[in-house]
């Protein structure tokens, strides 16, 4: 197909790609309208009761970090959370628009597991700050509860100490830049009229077929409606002669 046949069909199905166009306009507006996401990673620390101060981003203690790993198990509902190639990557960054992620950072990076230290990142997003801070709360609350419970009858003196990182509590907003929206509004445009013009070129070929398959049927019912006629003028002759 040539770009003439491409424009005349387009021009014959103009009312396909204007659909395709409108609904991709739509759902770019109902984006561009979007105020962006809120979120927050919020790091809870264990040390050790006889840990140095080298160690206040958490215990590197094997035990210690076991036994984080295992409040935040209890927290996840025994679920495994969302592992990232980095510990650093925004829990927003594989889609995410709402909800809440309790794990150990993973410094192993994609082909392993290696935690090094005793810490807890609780991340949340959503796009409403105040939904936010009240899983933030709760998450916080949740583990704190399952870290006393399971050191009950431990002395305060030998008891895991956990702390949440006071930096770590504040509420951020994300939003795409101007430059992000307009690559996004060409990308969603060159799919407009990719999508829009095959589908009026597969719609223009359907109803061409149609259209020969219609045809054919005519040819076939006159043809045998010809067939018909002659056949009953012999008889009717036949029978003038008889």
């Amino acid at each position: 197909m040539t770009a003439y046949d491409l424009l005349r069909v387009l021009g014959r199905r103009w009312y396909v790609l204007a659909l395709v166009v409108g609904l991709t306009v739509a759902a770019g507006w109902s984006f561009a309208r979007d105020g962006g996401l809120h979120f927050t990673r919020t790091v809870i620390a264990f040390t050790a009761a006889d840990s140095g101060p080298w160690e206040e981003a958490g215990s590197s203690d094997r035990g210690v970090i076991l036994f984080a790993s295992a409040i935040a198990a209890e927290v996840n509902g025994g679920m495994a959370p969302i592992a990232y190639s980095s510990a650093d990557a925004p829990y927003y960054g594989a889609g995410i628009r709402e909800g809440v992620r309790v794990s150990l950072p993973d410094t192993g990076g994609q082909w392993e597991v290696a935690y090094k230290n005793a810490t807890i990142a609780i991340d949340v997003v959503s796009p409403d700050p105040d939904w936010v801070a009240d899983r933030q709360q709760e998450m916080v609350a949740a583990v704190r509860s399952a870290a006393d419970t399971r050191q009950t009858g431990i002395p305060a003196q030998n008891r895991i100490a956990v702390e949440v990182e006071p930096l770590s509590v504040t509420i951020e907003h994300v939003s795409p830049s101007r430059t992000a929206q307009l690559l996004a509004i060409t990308a969603l445009g060159a799919c407009a009229l990719l999508c829009g013009g095959w589908l009026a070129v597969t719609w223009d070929r359907r109803r061409a077929q149609q259209g020969e398959q219609a045809a054919a049927r005519d040819a076939v019912a006159a043809h045998e409606g010809a067939a018909l006629a002659v056949a009953s003028r012999g008889e009717t002759r036949s029978h003038e002669t008889g």
